[in-house]
């Protein structure tokens, strides 16, 4: 099997510059492909219930080991 269809490790990177609480990162074992519907989404919607809804600043980003 390729290496392009194994998982890897995923780094993940939540950022805000006007509110530094919705800041958070963290690593899965995945595909990049999969990071926004397997981490962030579930994590947005994690920090929407305890801080409301997101400044529309925020960013996510993730990358591969």
């Amino acid at each position: 099997m390729s290496i392009f269809f194994e998982p890897r490790k995923v780094y993940w990177h939540l950022n805000s510059k006007t509110d530094p609480r919705w800041d958070c990162s963290g690593s899965y074992m995945g595909f990049v492909t999969s990071a926004q519907e397997v981490i962030i989404d579930p994590k947005v919607a994690e920090l929407k219930n305890k801080l409301g809804e997101p400044p529309e600043d925020l960013t996510f980003s993730c990358m591969k080991e």
